[in-house]
């Protein structure tokens, strides 16, 4: 199961036309997108260390998302039923993961309010909010206090992918606990990113194992080739 050809790099309007058409049972099943439909949304070609050759032909296509397709299609998945109205992510780079994310959920529940948050702007997101969407997006740091006092809102979910320090990690955690009803945090299992490792085995040590949801499956060529484990993605959601 391989899609035909990737997205054209930066087809905002085809992806979100796809995004927008997909049948809601294949959306539910996580094996159609994560070796279809995720693949063709394109991926990002950004430290290609960390992705495996097999995906090397979808990378620097469409969206970009800097996902592991076995990964993100699990996540999403969980994500479906869990009523999600509003997101907000903390460090959105090229924004595919953003525009999925919000595109995907939509057609489970309408999303009323989106918020992306990083320090350099991208082409893509500023297409999307454009063409597409109406969203806050937000250029500066997620510590600063135009961020913080968005942070502070009502959120459904919160995705925490920007300063990988244990520290800043460790802080965008903190702004969105108390205000968002599920908080996911990517590169959880990155050995790249040991902060946010960290980060992520104390909530683990502090959450009741009931609320949380991990998806760190790896692609065997590329831990073979560098010894390393990248990327992952966990959640904790109270409902």
């Amino acid at each position: 199961m391989r899609p035909s050809r990737p997205i054209e790099a930066g087809d905002i309007a085809q992806a979100v036309a796809e995004l927008r058409a997909a049948p809601l049972d294949l959306l539910l099943n996580p094996d159609w997108l994560e070796k279809d439909f995720l693949l063709r949304l394109g991926l990002n070609d950004e430290v290609l260390e960390e992705f495996p050759a097999e995906l090397y032909p979808w990378c620097g296509y469409g969206l970009k998302s800097w996902q592991y397709p076995r990964q993100f299609s699990r996540y999403l998945c969980f994500l479906a039923s869990r009523n999600v109205t509003s997101y907000v992510e903390i460090g959105s780079r090229h924004g595919g993961t953003f525009i999925i994310t919000v595109e995907y959920l939509d057609r489970f529940t309408p999303i009323a309010n989106a918020c992306a948050i990083d320090l350099e702007e991208s082409p893509l997101l500023r297409g999307y909010q454009q063409e597409f969407r109406q969203f806050q997006y937000h250029l500066g740091s997620s510590q600063d206090r135009p961020a913080r006092d968005i942070l502070r809102g009502v959120w459904d979910l919160a995705l925490i992918d920007g300063d990988h320090s244990r520290e800043g990690c460790w802080a965008d955690y903190q702004a969105v606990k108390d205000s968002a009803r599920i908080v996911a945090v990517h590169d959880i299992t990155n050995d790249n990113c040991p902060g946010v490792r960290e980060v992520w085995r104390h909530i683990r040590s502090i959450v009741p194992a009931r609320f949380v949801f991990e998806q760190t499956d790896q692609y065997r060529e590329t831990y073979d080739r560098t010894g390393k484990r990248f990327l992952g993605i966990g959640a904790v959601a109270y409902s």
